[in-house]
C-alpha cells in the first residue's frame, strides 16, 4: 500500500440486495485496487435480509456480519462506528445500499477525502431514497476517535458539533456545500486567469482576509515612510510640518480599518457558510 493512503475501509450496509450487491461490490474493488492501489477492505453489514444476500457477499469473500431481525438504522450505525474505530481506519465510508446510494457514492467520497488530505474531516451523500436512510458518509480517524461509543449520541449532531470546534477548510456536511467550499477555494487561482477588475471583486468577495490585509499593510507601509520624512522634517528644521503629519496619522487609521475589515468579513464569509451548511444538514 502507498503509504500517503490511509487505511480506508468500506462498511455497506444490505437489505435484500442480492441483485446488485455484485456489481457495486466489483466496482468498489475495482477503484480500490486499480485506481488507488490499496487492499479492498469491504465489509458487509446485513440487516435482516429475507434473500441470498449474506450467501453471495460470503462468495465474494467478503467479511460479513448479519443480523436476522431488521434493526434501528441509528443502532446499526453506532455498531459500525465502535468497530471502525477498534480497526483504526484512516478513512470510514459507510455506504447503505437500501437507502439508494451505489458505489459511486462511496468512490466520490473516498476520493474526495484523498484530495482533501488533513483538510478532510467528515462528508456525507443524502440518501437516494427518503429521509430514513443512512446515505454515504466518510468520516476521517480524528472524528471517528472522538465519536466515542455513547449510546445515546445523536451521529449527525455529534459530527456537527465536533465540525464547528474545528477550524475547517472544508465544511461537507453534504456533496452540495462541499464543492461550494472547493470551489470558493479554487477562485483565489481562477481569477487570474481574467481582468483586473474580475481580480479584485473575487479577491474582495471570496478572501476578504487576503485582499483587506495586502491593502492594509500597504497604507501602513507607506504611513511608515510618511512618518519617517515628517520626523526626519522636524530635525532638520525644528519645526513640524503639519501636512505630512495628517498624512501619517490619515494613512495609519486607513491601514488600520482595511485590516480590521479583512477580519470582520472573513468572519462573516465562514458564519454564513456554516449557518448554510448547519441548514442544509438538519433540512
Amino acid at each position: 500500500m502507498d503509504e500517503k493512503v490511509p487505511n480506508i475501509a468500506v462498511f455497506l450496509i444490505t437489505q435484500d440486495s442480492e441483485m446488485r450487491l455484485a456489481s457495486d461490490v466489483l466496482l468498489l474493488r475495482y477503484y480500490l485496487v486499480n485506481e488507488i492501489k490499496v487492499k479492498p477492505n469491504i465489509v458487509i453489514f446485513d440487516n435482516g435480509s429475507r434473500d441470498r444476500t449474506h450467501e453471495l457477499a460470503r462468495e465474494l469473500k467478503l467479511e460479513v456480519f448479519r443480523s436476522r431481525q431488521k434493526r434501528i438504522k441509528q443502532e446499526l450505525v453506532k455498531k459500525l462506528l465502535r468497530l471502525g474505530g477498534d480497526r483504526d481506519l484512516g478513512t470510514l465510508i459507510i455506504l447503505d445500499l437500501q437507502s439508494g446510494n451505489t458505489a459511486d457514492d462511496a468512490i466520490s467520497l473516498i476520493s474526495r477525502s484523498l484530495m482533501e488530505k488533513s483538510r478532510f474531516a467528515s462528508a456525507y451523500i443524502l440518501p437516494i431514497r427518503g429521509r430514513s436512510g443512512i446515505g454515504c458518509w466518510a468520516i476521517d480517524r480524528g472524528i471517528l476517535k472522538q465519536m466515542g461509543t455513547d449510546p445515546e449520541m445523536d451521529i449527525k449532531e455529534k459530527i456537527l458539533e465536533l465540525a464547528s470546534k474545528e477550524d475547517l477548510e472544508l465544511w461537507a456536511i453534504s456533496e452540495e456545500v462541499s464543492f461550494q467550499s472547493k470551489k470558493t477555494r479554487r477562485n483565489l487561482f481562477e481569477l487570474f486567469k481574467r481582468s483586473p477588475l474580475e481580480v479584485l471583486g473575487g479577491l474582495m468577495r471570496y478572501h476578504p482576509l487576503l485582499f483587506y490585509g495586502i491593502s492594509g499593510l500597504f497604507v501602513l507601509s507607506l504611513a511608515i515612510l510618511s512618518g519617517f520624512y515628517t520626523v526626519d522634517y522636524f530635525y532638520n528644521h525644528n519645526q513640524l510640518n503639519y501636512f505630512p503629519a495628517f498624512i501619517t496619522m490619515a494613512l495609519i487609521m486607513i491601514g488600520g480599518f482595511l485590516m480590521v475589515a479583512g477580519l470582520i468579513l472573513n468572519a462573516w464569509n465562514v458564519l454564513i457558510e456554516r449557518l448554510n451548511a448547519v441548514s442544509k444538514w438538519k433540512g
